[in-house]
């Protein structure tokens, strides 16, 4: 969802169409009052459309907190201040080990929606967060606790980078459809898979995808919502019996 002020409205992001209309609202909201407008953060599919889309013709940027990240807020007009807070707390628990799933999931619980927040990492018990900055102090007072263990998120100094891992591995699939994609990934059954891509868990290339026939390429990145985040990397051989031994990769 895109916002025109600096009120963090929730909603959910529109299909390419609706979010094109949005940055439309956003440029004449520029053209009208000559102020910075700002989105909410956006995937890298979305971003990609929004540039084929205004070219160079206006003055606009793409940021996400920090030099690599992956979600980014669309601000249209000249300015350095990108309104993204970097949160962050360091655990020392030796028994409460936290994923990314349970930071996620706390975050929902206080209603606050996807595109509030950008990337969101775990290293070495700490906690990164990059949230627009108009929620930081609702966040810092009302996220303390996660799974069982309390929690107590700061405003950082510094702004923190991160390069995420991968884990490389090898299967052998029948084939390039999503269903036996997430099949393979998932460790579940056809049907099972099939059941996923039905409810819009399944993105490819960060677009929630319902056709179990959709083929799926080297490169591309597959989510599954509950199971992380994998990438297609690349056909390793085809067996005798004419399957294929893929690499996949795994972000960590």
């Amino acid at each position: 969802m895109l916002t025109n002020d600096k009120s963090s409205r929730s909603g959910h992001l529109p299909q390419n169409g609706q979010l094109l209309k949005r940055v439309d609202d956003l440029i004449k909201q520029w053209e009208k009052y000559q102020q910075p407008r700002y989105s909410f953060f956006l995937k890298p599919n979305e971003i990609l459309s929004i540039q084929q889309y205004l070219g160079t013709k206006y003055p606009y940027h793409f940021d996400g907190g920090y030099s690599e990240a992956q979600l980014k807020r669309l601000i249209v007009g000249e300015t350095a201040d990108n309104r993204i807070s970097c949160l962050t707390y360091q655990s020392d628990s030796k028994y409460i080990v936290l994923t990314h799933r349970d930071v996620l999931g706390a975050l929902m619980n206080l209603g606050i929606e996807r595109e509030q927040f950008g990337d969101m990492w775990i290293e070495d018990g700490r906690i990164v967060l990059y949230a627009i900055s108009d929620i930081a102090d609702y966040i810092i007072d009302n996220l303390i606790q996660i799974n069982k263990l309390k929690v107590k998120l700061t405003i950082a100094d510094a702004v923190f980078e991160h390069q995420e891992k991968i884990r490389v591995f090898q299967k052998t699939i029948t084939g390039f459809r999503l269903d036996n994609i997430v099949q393979t990934i998932t460790g579940s059954s056809r049907t099972k898979a099939q059941q996923m891509i039905r409810q819009q868990v399944v993105a490819v290339n960060y677009e929630v995808l319902e056709e179990n026939d959709h083929l799926c390429n080297n490169g591309d990145t597959i989510s599954v919502r509950g199971f992380g985040r994998y990438v297609i990397m690349e056909v390793v051989k085809i067996t005798k019996k004419e399957r294929l031994l893929l690499k996949f990769g795994k972000y960590e």
